[in-house]
């Protein structure tokens, strides 16, 4: 029998024209990043965190049939909603594959965009554990869904096929982006992880040394894995990302 489940939902939160958007990792959803939306709402920002394509879902192959541009085309989505609604300052930040999202905005110079960032973020993705955490992660969300188990081994099959062609997509857009870098105009917040067992730790500074000509600020987490936003130090993670809010030059007109 299939277990209960409650599947996330996208998460928005007004609390004036101080905006924040939070991008969730390949595999997530907007619980990744929930934890510090509620806290810089509690600091007195108006959050977002949106769900991209294909995700939060009990079928792991909804992922596996987006593309990275469709993405990119929820990020802008997420842009206008937060515009409409009436926040004319937003900041966009995001963990894993968000981060690379978020940064690509940078590159954009977007008049509503004043700042951003990245959590563990896989920009120069050379190697890293991700076709074992998403089989890992498939397994255990076909576990709470009501497939059969026939329907189960045909799912894990797709994925086998659909996989590789899809990481090859996105580290071609994490290269396309990481170019773009020199672009960026906005102060960056980068986040990384010591123990990140998902991408090598120190690909970090690659991202920052490709952002030299604006103002970076990089925070390091001695005691952290890849899903900073949730892990051990995440306190630590928000206050530094609350310190770095504040010195930006918001715009409330």
């Amino acid at each position: 029998m299939a277990k209960k489940i409650t599947l996330p939902e996208p998460l928005f939160e007004y609390r004036g024209k101080k905006g924040v958007i939070l991008l969730h990792a390949y595999t997530g959803s907007s619980a990744d990043v929930r934890m510090i939306g509620r806290a810089l709402e509690q600091a007195g920002y108006s959050i977002y965190l949106p769900i991209f394509s294909g995700h939060a879902t009990l079928n792991p192959c909804d992922i596996l049939f987006q593309t990275p541009r469709q993405w990119q085309a929820d990020v802008e989505a997420a842009i206008s909603f937060m515009q409409n609604q009436g926040i004319t300052n937003i900041a966009i930040f995001g963990l894993s594959l968000g981060g690379v999202y978020a940064l690509n905005t940078l590159t954009e110079n977007h008049p509503a965009i004043i700042a951003g960032g990245a959590f563990c973020s896989p920009v120069f993705l050379n190697e890293s554990q991700i076709v074992p955490n998403f089989i890992a992660y498939s397994q255990k969300t076909l576990s709470y869904s009501s497939f059969s188990s026939e329907e189960q081994v045909q799912i894990m099959t797709s994925i086998h096929e659909l996989l590789p062609k899809q990481l090859q997509a996105i580290q071609q857009y994490g290269r396309e982006v990481g170019a773009r870098l020199n672009e960026v105009k906005v102060p960056v917040f980068l986040a990384q992880g010591a123990k990140d067992e998902m991408i090598p730790a120190k690909s970090v500074y690659e991202t920052a040394q490709a952002l030299s000509q604006t103002e970076l600020t990089l925070q390091w987490y001695a005691q952290s894995g890849h899903v900073i936003t949730v892990d051990k130090q995440r306190k630590e993670l928000i206050n530094d990302l609350l310190h770095f809010l504040g010195k930006l030059s918001w715009n409330e007109d």
